[in-house]
């Protein structure tokens, strides 16, 4: 019984990290099986209907997983987040922003996710209200304004993070 639990639960993973379209209704199959699903195992789905184009199923799954009261983890936002950046959900990417922005990883989502929607200066207002940046946060901002031809700006930037 705890091999085929711990099979399971490895099949789940690997099929989830190998996302396509064909796959994933298999890996979903697993996860409906699971009887205790947990934080774990919704990011797994999550991050696994990011690389598909069932990109937005993602919010659903989220929906899912606060549904049976379970509670997201650091690493939960920021997989909704890319799922939003990759369709430019624009509303929805605000929506997470007001759950968890204290936490680094999700400061440096909502940074890349801002910037891959067209809107730098809101990445630029979270880049210089944060705490902690890191050098994820430093390299979100700088590509979003090579992003938009701004390289002037982000030369700038590259030489502040030297000095820092």
């Amino acid at each position: 019984m705890v091999t085929n639990l711990f099979g399971r639960i490895f099949t789940l993973a690997a099929a989830a990290a190998a996302a396509t379209t064909a796959n994933l209704h298999y890996t979903t199959r697993l996860f409906s099986r699971l009887h205790h699903p947990t934080t774990f195992f919704f990011n797994t789905l999550i991050k696994a209907h990011s690389k598909t184009p069932t990109t937005l199923t993602s919010l659903s799954i989220y929906t899912y997983l606060r549904l049976l009261n379970l509670f997201a983890d650091a690493y939960t936002f920021p997989l909704l987040l890319k799922a939003c950046t990759y369709v430019s959900a624009l509303p929805q990417g605000q929506a997470i922003k007001f759950a968890l922005d204290s936490y680094i990883y999700v400061n440096n989502a909502l940074i890349h996710f801002y910037s891959m929607c067209g809107r730098i200066a809101d990445s630029r207002l979270l880049f210089d209200d944060g705490i902690d940046l890191d050098v994820v946060s430093w390299n979100s901002m700088i590509s979003g304004y090579v992003r938009i031809g701004n390289t002037s700006t982000a030369k700038k930037l590259m030489k502040c993070q030297r000095e820092m």
